[in-house]
């Protein structure tokens, strides 16, 4: 996978841009607060819609536009796949009319327009035609924050591989979007208890779907991890990933034994879903954990020891997109390498500098090294405008 070209358009602080990219390692340099990490946010949005940085899609609109009549950004990028060009552009801008989606929490309507080759599509259409996996320094997150960030970090990974996971989880989350207010009407008498029999099968069907996707992708991860962690850590360490499932499947469950144990959970968690009226048992309330030579990291690892184990994971996840659609992902490493002695320095730029297109952002290009810059595309990123970049000497 290969993006060739981005352009840029009232996108955070750049208000135009339009930057070619080659194939093999591009290093984006210059100070903090000049844009670096903006590039990449922009970028990672052709793989799932939307930026995982920002709290609303409004907050990807240059502020400076904010006052404008009709404030707007446009994302777009030509991406090389399989041999083939691809266009996708994903348009956001301030709206009052009825096709727009209102945050609760802003009130800024904003209406959102995705194209793949020129050609409006949903919003979810776009998931897995961009293969990117993106590593930010708030990763560490996924270690000791909450179970719903973790959720859906591993949601996206999976999505991207997997188009019929993608319609499950969609299919999911409209269940439960259903069925926690028929609990509700039920409890209050407002609605009739046969109601339920529709919503569970749809629950179950969905979520032991996903429930064995998640353990199997897990564990595929977890060996990738573990592959990696032990070179990051000289055999120091030994990562594993603990896959903490709601239902109570057995461990390596298929399918059918998947929906027998979640029928199980539903018919015994019954009462309590009716009295509390929200759905107690499913995927929305699974977890994971990183666990270092047995010991849970949230709570007992270093903060170094969490970056790593983050680290791990992306270029595993990097490894799994690979292995299972037979096309290298994009890598994108944002500020990764401040916080790494030398050793591991060098292995992640090696590791780096192995996929078709590996972009990073560094303040400091003396981190990076001599030869590693000397063997990529160097670009300075100076308050949003992007420059070639010239080695003294």
């Amino acid at each position: 996978m290969h993006l060739a070209r981005l352009r840029l358009e009232n996108v955070r602080c750049f208000a135009q841009l339009d930057l070619a990219l080659p194939a093999g390692t591009t290093i984006l340099y210059g100070a903090n607060a000049q844009g670096k990490s903006n590039l990449l946010e922009a970028m990672h949005v052709f793989a799932i819609g939307r930026s995982t940085r920002a709290g609303h899609d409004r907050e990807l609109i240059r502020w400076e536009t904010l006052g404008d009549d009709i404030p707007y950004a446009r994302i777009e990028g030509d991406f090389f796949r399989r041999g083939a060009s691809l266009s996708l552009s994903v348009a956001l801008q301030h709206h009052p009319g009825p096709e727009a989606a209102t945050s609760a929490s802003t009130e800024v309507p904003i209406l959102k327009r995705i194209q793949v080759n020129g050609i409006p599509r949903r919003a979810g259409d776009l998931v897995s035609h961009a293969l990117v996996v993106l590593f930010e320094p708030q990763d560490i997150e996924l270690v000791y924050g909450s179970p719903s960030g973790r959720r859906r970090h591993l949601d996206i990974v999976l999505s991207q591989t997997d188009r019929s996971l993608f319609g499950e989880l969609q299919r999911y989350h409209r269940v439960i979007a259903q069925r926690n207010p028929l609990l509700k009407s039920i409890r209050d008498g407002r609605a009739s208890p046969d109601e339920l029999a529709y919503w569970n099968r749809e629950l179950v069907q969905a979520g032991s779907a996903i429930t064995v996707a998640r353990r199997s992708s897990l564990l595929a991860l977890e060996q990738l991890c573990q592959s990696i962690h032990r070179d990051l850590t000289a055999e120091a360490e030994n990562l594993s990933l603990d896959y903490k499932p709601s239902v109570s499947a057995p461990d390596h469950g298929d399918l059918p034994a998947t929906i027998a144990a979640f029928e199980t959970d539903l018919e015994s968690l019954r009462e309590r879903e009716l009295m509390q009226g929200v759905t107690l048992v499913g995927p929305h309330r699974d977890d994971f954990s990183f666990r270092v030579n047995g010991a849970d990291l949230s709570a007992y690892g270093s903060r170094g020891q969490q970056r790593l184990a983050t680290l791990s994971l992306k270029l595993a996840e990097a490894k799994f997109i690979r292995e299972r659609t037979e096309e290298e992902p994009i890598l994108l490493l944002d500020d990764v390498l401040s916080e790494l002695d030398a050793p591991r320095r060098r292995y992640l730029l090696q590791h780096a500098a192995g996929y078709h297109q590996a972009i990073l952002t560094t303040a400091d290009l003396e981190t990076v090294g001599r030869a590693f810059v000397e063997a990529s595309n160097v670009l300075r990123v100076v308050a949003g405008a992007v420059e070639p970049h010239r080695l003294d000497g």
